[in-house]
């Protein structure tokens, strides 16, 4: 400390605490252990936690001022930053711990990334705690740990609270035995300044506890420190290491040049120990209020100013079914997590969401009974309220007679409701407005809360949303995520999500609905609810390309250069748009690369997700994949417009099959998925949907067996001489019967899939949101897709985008091989593939 000291001089700072110099030192103090060489990788997450538990005592900085002027007047001020007390801190952290999120180190390289172990919870932030392992069960001994676990306690086997022998020793039972007390008596003054008393052994008590035979105070001193070096390991650090930042910063946040007293302790020192010791203090004198009878009141204040049934009726709350709700200005949308205890109940009994009237909706979350009944009120309200004003009752009148008539039980009747209810609706003007009704009577507005077990993790999901910027169909699948995401794998039993929503899209009007596909959308890792969403944005694509082209004009425009002709449409644009902007806007963090560079705006965007892929579960390679910018989407909205644009019959099935929306998702240069939707399909015009992703196969076509023919298939609109002397090659080696010229990159791999034998095509014309989607759902039906000289192709966000290799794709019935092999040398080597970056 002292040459910390030395090398970071303190600098006076006026009246304020020297903050910042106190977290300079309890950095270097505080990290230096975890800062070794070869020190083991969990040292990441300590630093990480070190580093969030220093920001929230910086943000946490309070303004007080001294009044100078006459009487107490505040004219003349001095005021200046001072820091929290240790407790507030410690609830702060309390709170954060309790929605830590579970993270895992991976390696890139010779850098090592912390990433969220669960892909379907959006990344931590720099201020959230974080940790690799659960804690462990502190009731069980473990001297190798720190942990005394319960044994030794003494417990009131009569009270429900904190001092209660069920809580203390952790539901493991305990022994009672009564012990003798010896208390004064019969006490009287002898002349001014001495008291004499009786002493009377004859109090018996009974209490309950397990002896312990090393209780010692200095033993558990020195088990608390074992403890303090030990957890990091575990996710306790992320509770445990604001106490050593926060006595740091206290005691380093003042002037080391301060004298001290004959015991080597300074006046921050004293007031440290004073503060810990006025707090012991306090707590005790809490406590005393347990057991006495006040806890079993209802109605009842305790001495030190609480009614612990409302504490208790909380509690219930708390322990019970998580309820999530986010409020807009597009509206609002509740989510309750409803366990099913048994397989044999009907699924949609005991429902916890009503229409309180037209307007207005309730969540209800707590003990069923209570619900019910708080509902039922609700519901009484509003009607005696339309029949009296004849007009229905706002929101806030609604939540206000809620919540006095909740008050009304903790005056005088039996006990509070275990309740907390969330009361929803939305206007044009305002918006979504949301209000929360405690045990209490306490009513709160707010523009997003969660209640219930998994409260404080579905807060921190909840403070990363920009909810302004949602529509009402996005918060009914960020709540079903948030739901879905928090659950304890292993330990909640089987959940259905029961939800409710009210705003734009209802027409001000509260509705229950169906959380299947929230749900599934929700429980879906993030690939999986990317291709379901690109599955569903290329159907709405497609759709809009045939109403653009019911209208009879397609606004071709050539964006080709002098020498090559290269048409662009009305529904290329269009599409574009479509597409792009519906995947952006659910996921913000991806690279999306599109042909078009000129788009044209369409209103309604896409939000939906493809149930068949939801559906799906994904192996643990892919549903571990992360939203980020490793993932990029390559999309051409309309592949084969050069066929579309020169058609002289724009109805023919047979030009219009050639025509297809491609998106293709890749992950770190290689494609993982792809959707190739055909608006038109011959011979009936209907539409149709293939996708595929890596290692689940493909859907929507069914892939041909051997032929006898090899047919292949090739460009009719981009024909080279290149081509022509490949196509040659090929036929003189037996490995082609007959050629098939058709348009877009897209159709001649669905060609390939339906029975021809490859598509060649040895020419840099093609282009990488050309091969992305195919080449996905081409590998996952068996074949091979590379370029002619057998390269792989590479997706990443920096490459070129044209693949100057040429392509080449095989069925999955031919080798590969042996179509590489069969070309030229001299025709590989005037086709190299440039993977050089940007």
């Amino acid at each position: 400390i002292l040459a910390i000291q030395a090398k970071q001089q303190f600098e006076f700072e006026g009246c304020s605490d020297n903050i910042h110099y106190g977290i300079g030192v309890s950095r270097e103090f505080i990290d230096a252990s975890e800062r070794v060489k070869n020190k083991s990788e969990e040292s990441r997450v300590n630093l990480h936690n070190n580093r969030a538990g220093r920001e929230v005592i910086e943000r946490s900085l309070r303004r007080e001022c001294k009044c100078h002027g006459m009487s107490g007047s505040c004219e003349v001020k001095t005021c200046w930053m001072a820091m929290p007390t240790f407790r507030h801190i410690g609830e702060i952290m309390k709170e954060k711990f309790d929605g830590a999120s579970e993270v895992m180190l991976t390696r890139k390289g010779d850098e090592t990334r912390m990433m969220m172990k669960h892909g379907n919870l959006k990344r931590h932030t720099h201020a959230d705690l974080v940790y690799m392992k659960p804690s462990p069960d502190y009731c069980n001994t473990d001297h190798s740990k720190g942990f005394l676990g319960t044994r030794g306690r003494e417990c009131n086997h009569t009270s429900m609270a904190m001092d209660g022998c069920q809580l203390m020793c952790c539901g493991r039972g305990f022994k009672r035995v009564v012990k003798t007390f010896t208390e004064k008596c019969n006490c009287k003054f002898i002349y001014c300044c001495k008291v004499e008393c009786q002493s009377d052994m004859n109090e018996e008590r009974e209490m309950a506890h397990h002896s312990h035979p090393n209780g010692t105070w200095n033993a558990v001193g020195r088990q608390f420190c074992l403890l303090r070096s030990q957890v990091y390991t575990y996710g306790a650090a992320a509770w445990f290491v604001f106490i050593a930042i926060m006595q740091a910063i206290l005691l380093f946040a003042t002037d080391p040049r301060e004298p001290k007293d004959d015991k080597g302790k300074t006046e921050s020192a004293r007031m440290l120990l004073r503060h810990h010791e006025t707090n012991k203090n306090s707590s005790s004198s809490r406590m005393s209020s347990i057991g006495t009878g006040y806890d079993l009141a209802a109605s009842t204040f305790s001495p030190d100013g609480r009614i612990f049934q409302i504490e208790y009726a909380q509690k219930a709350v708390d322990n019970g079914n998580t309820m999530v709700a986010l409020c807009g200005k597009h509206g609002v949308v509740t989510a309750i997590d409803k366990v099913i205890a048994s397989k044999c109940y009907v699924e949609n009994a005991n429902p916890r969401m009503a229409n309180l009237n037209e307007e207005v909706g309730g969540a209800f979350a707590g003990v069923y009974p209570d619900c019910r009944a708080l509902k039922d009120y609700a519901v009484r309200e509003a009607q005696k309220y339309l029949k009296e004003y004849r007009e229905p009752i706002t929101i806030k009148k609604l939540a206000n007679a809620v919540a006095e008539y909740v008050h009304i039980f903790t005056l005088g009747i039996s006990r509070p409701f275990g309740v907390s209810a969330f009361l929803s609706s939305w206007d044009e003007k305002k918006g979504g407005s949301l209000y929360l009704i405690e045990p209490s009577g306490l009513s709160y507005e707010y523009r997003a809360w969660a209640t219930g077990k998994h409260r404080q993790a579905a807060k921190a999901e909840i403070e990363k949303l920009k909810l302004d910027d949602l529509s009402l169909e996005d918060m009914v699948k960020e709540a079903a995520r948030i739901v879905v995401a928090i659950r304890e794998e292993g330990k909640d039993k089987e959940v259905h999500i029961e939800m409710g929503w009210v705003g734009d899209k209802t027409g001000g009007k509260h509705e229950e609905m169906s959380g299947t596909e929230s749900e599934m959308y929700g429980k879906a890792c993030f690939l999986s609810r990317l291709v379901a969403s690109s599955v569903k944005v290329s159907q709405s694509a497609g759709s809009l390309m045939k109403s653009i082209l019911a209208k009879g004009d397609l606004g071709v425009i050539d964006k080709g250069s002098e020498t090559a002709y290269d048409p662009q449409t009305e529904a290329d644009r269009a599409a574009q748009y479509l597409i792009v902007q519906s995947l952006q806007k659910k996921f913000k963090n991806i690279c999306i690369i599109g042909e078009e560079e000129k788009v044209s705006k369409v209103e309604v965007l896409e939000d939906g997700a493809s149930l068949d892929v939801l559906n799906l579960s994904f192996p643990s390679d892919l549903s571990s994949i992360e939203e980020s910018n490793d993932v990029v989407v390559w999309v051409d909205p309309l592949d084969g417009t050069t066929e579309l644009a020169r058609a002289e019959d724009k109805t023919c099935i047979a030009t219009l099959q050639q025509v297809t929306v491609l998106i293709g998702i890749a992950y770190k240069g290689s494609v993982v998925g792809g959707v190739i939707h055909q608006p038109w399909s011959f011979p009936t015009g209907e539409s149709r949907t293939i996708w595929a992703v890596k290692g689940l196969g493909v859907h929507g076509i069914e892939v041909a067996k051997e032929k006898n023919e090899k047919v292949i298939v090739t460009t009719k609109s981009h024909g080279t001489a290149t081509v022509e002397e490949a196509l040659k090659e090929l036929e003189r080696r037996g490995l082609s019967t007959s050629v098939l010229r058709v348009g877009g990159a897209g159709f001649k791999v669905l060609k390939v899939l339906e029975g021809a034998a490859a598509y060649v095509f040895a020419s840099p014309g093609c282009k990488k949101w050309d091969t992305a989607a195919p080449q996905a759902i081409l590998e996952a039906a068996g074949g091979t897709l590379t370029d002619i000289s057998g390269r792989p192709l590479i997706y990443s966000s920096d490459i070129q985008k044209g693949n100057s290799g040429g392509v080449l794709a095989t069925a999955p019935w031919v080798k590969h091989s042996d179509y590489l092999n069969a070309l030229p040398d001299a025709l590989k080597q005037s086709l190299p593939e440039f993977a050089a970056r940007k």
